[in-house]
């Protein structure tokens, strides 16, 4: 019931703008505090996707409050030093509770780019990634294009995150 950050979008289709309050928190937007019996959550890159996955009736969606890196980070991460992505440590317990974390990204490079730096800190075990039609780039592309069942369907049909050496029997 209290208001700590505040989001303005310009409504131009020619380019997009944003800002928000200074000091607004650095944290999953819409994350719930508590799952209620739901055993995924839905990870998006950007607030307008997880409003589409609400429009298409999915539960627990939530998106990174800074957008998406131009390229996935190198070496090891540790938490202590990790500040781009501090939210990810910070919602650990509700990331913890869930069998399912399926994360539904952008398809361009930065959207590729935040989804493995999201994989690698919740862990690639517990992730599944989404496969968007080939003519969207995201969940309200898909929403917009195709419809609320065909955005459901897509994120109900995620695949298992990739593994490094781990093999499916086919």
């Amino acid at each position: 019931g209290v208001t700590y950050a505040i989001k303005w979008r310009s409504a131009s289709d020619e380019h997009k703008y944003f800002t928000q309050t200074k000091g607004g928190a650095k944290t999953f937007f819409n994350l719930p505090e508590k799952l209620n019996g739901q055993k995924r959550i839905i990870i998006t890159e950007g607030e307008l996707d997880v409003l589409s996955g609400r429009e298409a009736g999915l539960r627990n969606c939530i998106s990174a409050p800074n957008g998406a890196p131009m390229k996935v980070s190198e070496g090891t991460i540790d938490p202590s030093e990790d500040r781009k992505f501090a939210y990810v440590w910070a919602a650990n317990d509700i990331l913890e509770q869930t069998d399912k974390v399926i994360i539904a990204c952008d398809r361009d490079g930065p959207g590729v780019a935040l989804a493995e730096e999201l994989a690698r800190r919740i862990g690639k075990a517990q992730c599944w990634q989404v496969e968007w039609p080939d003519d969207c780039k995201d969940a309200n592309d898909v929403l917009l294009k195709h419809g609320k069942a065909a955005l459901a369907n897509a994120i109900d049909e995620a695949t298992p995150w990739p593994i490094a050496g781990l093999y499916a029997a086919e």
